[in-house]
């Protein structure tokens, strides 16, 4: 990782995974008080994001169920 937050060109960030792994945590913990919608944080590579997303747990239960999902981003953030 190189410094600034920007990752060594060819290399990807870990950020995504750890963003998703936080997403998923997010969805169980709101699935077991039972909301039906949730706020999850943005699993795009740019390391000073903190933007969220907000949807339906129905709608992120369908994105967590796709194979090989892509990351959780908003529009025009870095893959």
């Amino acid at each position: 990782m190189a410094r600034n937050g920007e990752a060594v060109k060819g290399q990807k960030s870990p950020r995504s995974p750890l963003m998703r792994e936080v997403n998923d945590r997010i969805f169980e913990i709101l699935s077991q008080l039972g909301s039906e919608d949730g706020e999850f944080l943005c699993e795009c590579h740019d390391e000073t994001c903190v933007q969220t997303i907000q949807m339906t747990l129905s709608e992120y239960a369908a994105l967590q169920a796709q194979p090989d999902r892509p990351p959780l981003k908003l529009p025009r953030h870095p893959d």
